[in-house]
């Protein structure tokens, strides 16, 4: 049995992940020179944008790791798949933060 999805949901998904491969290629222009060296403060906060998605990804998974505790078993595979989704999208999401916000920017 095939599964269709609506047509404007198959060009959101399209548009989603064209977006995500076209973003590294924005690193590679030049900055104009009139901008000059990015200062130490704003690379140290891009590091620490990084940093909190992974210390904020690592806390939902623990948190998703204790509430699967005396679960059956597929509601504890359940709990820790979510988890990991859940993880993976907070690192995603602190990486690219600190991307667009800090590192790759004028």
């Amino acid at each position: 049995m095939r599964v269709m999805f609506p047509r404007c949901l198959l060009s959101l998904v399209a548009g989603i992940v064209a977006t995500i491969f076209t973003t590294p290629a924005l690193a590679t222009t030049q900055c104009p020179p009139e901008y000059g060296e990015k200062s130490a403060i704003v690379l140290v906060a891009g590091w620490a944008v990084m940093a909190a998605g992974f210390v904020a990804g690592s806390a939902l998974m623990r948190y998703a790791f204790l509430r699967s505790r005396n679960r059956t078993w597929a509601l504890q595979l359940f709990i820790l798949l979510t988890g990991i989704v859940g993880m993976v999208f907070t690192w995603s999401m602190g990486l690219l933060a600190a991307l667009n916000g800090f590192f790759l920017t004028c």
